[in-house]
């Protein structure tokens, strides 16, 4: 991953991430909130996303998942990542910790492509690949 200076023209190598046997990590989908960058992507060893500060590029958490993220969202109190299957998963901000899933209608036949919050949490919107957005209301409930 790699953070680019826009204002001094210049890039530096953010996190190298790590290699396994398979091959290493991709990432699909970045969200900066607060100074915290989340990064979605494959999920190698049931992690599939990393979590960092912002100021000193030290690795916060992870997103165990056997799933792929493919988008992320965050409101002032949850993160959201979305598959590729149609599932999106609900995580806590304050620990990293999933605390529900969401599937999407139609049954998982069409592909999350984008995915958006608003900051105080009422609403979540997912597009996906068969056209369509479709809103989930009071996601507040899922933290009480």
């Amino acid at each position: 991953m790699q953070e680019i200076n826009l204002g001094r023209h210049i890039s530096s190598t953010f996190y190298s991430g790590t290699r396994k046997l398979l091959g290493k990590q991709m990432f699909y989908s970045l969200e900066i909130h607060d100074g915290i960058l989340y990064a979605g992507g494959s999920s190698v060893d049931a992690t599939a996303g990393k979590i960092f500060s912002l100021p000193n590029k030290a690795v916060l958490g992870s997103f165990s998942t056997g799933f792929d993220i493919q988008r992320i969202a965050t409101n002032n109190d949850l993160i959201f990542t979305a598959t590729k299957c149609g599932i999106i998963e609900v995580w806590l901000k304050e620990r990293f910790t999933r605390i529900a899933s969401i599937k999407t209608v139609g049954g998982g036949h069409a592909k999350i492509t984008s995915l958006a919050a608003d900051m105080d949490g009422g609403l979540l919107f997912a597009g996906s690949s068969d056209g369509r957005i479709q809103v989930n209301i009071t996601i507040s409930v899922l933290i009480s």
